[in-house]
């Protein structure tokens, strides 16, 4: 159990956040790779299929980025401020 309130609520909310920077890791890994390819069928003159798919996975794998930096920004205060909140300090705390 616990202390106070404040970490577990940072705990749930970091376990929402590791499958989506995984996600965000592996498909940026995955996209460079693919873009790597020269080989394969053409979608248009001087791109492949894989670079296609690699250019679509790195859209992806940005905005899974972007997505985690923003619920990190807001969930947290980033700006210096403690990130205990009042109402978890221990009473005896002044």
């Amino acid at each position: 159990r616990l202390a106070s309130a404040w970490p577990a609520r940072y705990l749930v909310g970091s376990e929402h956040q590791v499958p989506l920077a995984a996600s965000g890791a592996t498909g940026g890994t995955m996209a460079v790779l693919m873009l790597g390819l020269r080989r394969g069928p053409e979608v248009t003159t001087g791109v492949a299929l894989y670079q296609f798919f690699g250019y679509c996975l790195l859209v992806i794998a940005a905005i899974f980025a972007l997505e985690c930096w923003r619920r990190l920004a807001t969930e947290h205060d980033l700006r210096g401020a403690s990130w205990e909140r009042a109402d978890d300090r221990h009473p005896d705390a002044s």
